[in-house]
């Protein structure tokens, strides 16, 4: 059971330094130690070095030559060119669902499974089963390294932004449904559109976006 502690701990570890460079409170630029983490911690070095490493492939950490770990936050500047690209690389998924035909029931069960969440699951349980649809679309694909790849892509800030900013919830749904019209009915204009004003304003929810309250603690 060692080795299953051993990465439950470089879990919480990432998703910890994930929410606090996200959300702003480790600032862009700011230097992080292995040593000093994992003494705040209370953990070992090693969940820490692997919790870095795996930041560092993200794009979240940038390794500096005394073996720091520099944090690379995000600016509507990189926000917009990620999301850009996520726009980029969803279009071409759904063309080639077009074009080849592909059966979508992957996308139509998430869809089904979104629909349940919006009314009665909380923002959490949406954000989740949001993201949850992108990658079954991916998944229609039939091609596991383009899902691997996809859910890297879209697994870092897409997701913190899904769960951490205000969307209407209702409307989404409403798009996503309309995506799964187009794609069956063969009409990759309607697609398009679609996809593009999705990843418009989940852009401008990353950029100029409330975020949530979170409920209190009793």
């Amino acid at each position: 059971m060692e080795p299953l502690k051993k990465n439950q701990m470089k879990d919480y570890i990432v998703a910890m330094l994930r929410e606090e460079i996200f959300s702003g409170s480790i600032k862009d630029g700011e230097e992080l130690v292995q040593e000093f983490l994992a003494e705040k911690l209370g953990v070992s070095r090693m969940p820490v070095r692997e919790a870095l490493l795996q930041l560092e492939l993200e794009g979240v950490l940038q390794r500096l030559p005394n073996r720091h770990m520099r944090v690379v936050g995000m600016t509507s500047d990189t926000v917009k060119q990620n999301f850009s690209v996520l726009f980029a690389v969803e279009k071409e998924i759904v063309s080639i669902l077009v074009q080849q035909g592909k059966d979508i029931q992957f996308a139509r069960d998430a869809f089904r499974l979104y629909q349940l969440a919006v009314p009665l699951q909380g923002i959490a349980e949406c954000a989740k089963r949001e993201l949850f649809f992108h990658n079954q679309l991916v998944r229609c694909l039939e091609n596991p390294f383009l899902t691997q790849v996809y859910q890297k892509l879209s697994s870092g800030y897409f997701a913190y932004v899904l769960e951490h900013r205000k969307r209407h919830w209702k409307n989404i749904l409403k798009e996503f449904e309309q995506l799964l019209i187009a794609i069956e009915e063969k009409n990759l204009a309607a697609s398009n559109q679609i996809l593009q004003k999705y990843f418009e304003q989940a852009t401008q929810a990353a950029i100029g976006g409330n975020p949530i309250d979170k409920p209190k603690a009793n």
